[in-house]
């Protein structure tokens, strides 16, 4: 899976997007990626303004074969997650266009759309073909020998805030361990999980005593491949022991400009945080293994 997408300036084509005809006023230049999966599906997904953050965003998203063509509305009802996964293109080709726009549905009846986007590569041939095979072999890895099963949790950063602990006048967070915004502020704390392999360092034996009791080090290293796209503030939360980290730190591997492994800093979250009530919400159990028998 790759990061594949760019950016177009044109504009003869925005009174042709189908149904909801928009105007210049109405664009809006929102960083928009595509991360295909060729003959599978395609995941889309966008970064908001900072602009739109209390202004309770959805979002429609868009698809055309071409870029001036009608566009076909994929979501059933607007959505509040920044993402969205076609899996209606399960049999376009690498070596044809396809365009998505997103509309931004905000408070106050006000609509944008985005310039659309393409999976177009942005790197020759021979780039483009290693890229996606340094992809292909490091899943391999994670898959057969070295990662573990996670969930990642894409903090959120806009939306509806909190009707529990966000203090409308004073526009800040009071309480914590709030089991409705998980301590962000925003309704939800989290969008819903994805799932992937991370494979996590082993944790540093480093204990140093002082005069409050003993410190032990809690933060690892971990790399995943370039899908999903993790930010900081993500949350991961590792399956086979239930534990719940925080990204710290992002360094990246690229291949001219684009990202082809995901390094991170993690911290490990206390087990009374707030965070760990994630664990009912997305459904993970730990699974108990005896003697090689799954109980």
């Amino acid at each position: 899976m790759l990061t594949l997408s760019t950016q177009f300036d044109f504009t003869y084509f925005l009174t042709k997007l189908g149904p909801a005809q928009v105007t210049t006023e109405s664009v809006v230049r929102m960083p928009v990626r595509i991360f295909p999966t060729w003959f599978v599906c395609a995941r889309v997904e966008w970064e908001p303004l900072s602009s739109w953050v209390d202004l309770n965003p959805r979002y429609n998203v868009y698809r055309s074969e071409t870029v001036d063509g009608n566009y076909e509305l994929l979501n059933s009802s607007p959505l509040t997650d920044t993402f969205f996964v076609d899996t209606e293109n399960w049999n376009s080709s690498k070596f044809e266009m396809e365009w998505w726009v997103i509309e931004i549905l905000l408070d106050g009846g006000v609509v944008h759309k985005t310039l659309p986007v393409s999976a177009t590569p942005k790197r020759g041939t021979f780039q483009n073909n290693r890229a996606t095979e340094i992809n292909r072999r490091e899943w391999v890895l994670l898959t057969k020998f070295s990662g573990m099963d996670a969930t990642i949790l894409r903090r959120k950063k806009h939306g509806m805030r909190c009707p529990v602990c966000w203090d409308t006048i004073n526009r800040k967070v009071v309480g914590n361990k709030c089991t409705t915004c998980y301590d962000t502020g925003f309704s939800g704390g989290y969008y819903s999980g994805m799932k992937t392999k991370v494979q996590f360092d082993s944790r540093i034996e480093n204990k140093q005593y002082s005069y409050f009791g003993a410190f032990e080090a809690n933060q690892i290293g971990a790399w995943t491949i370039a899908y999903p796209d993790i930010q900081p503030h993500d949350l991961i939360i590792r399956h086979g022991d239930h534990k719940v980290y925080r990204v710290e730190q992002i360094q990246n591997t690229e291949l001219l400009g684009n990202t082809v492994r995901q390094i991170m800093r993690i911290t490990e979250l206390a087990k009374e945080g707030v965070e760990y009530s994630l664990l009912d919400r997305e459904n993970i159990r730990l699974q108990v293994v005896t003697n090689g028998l799954n109980l």
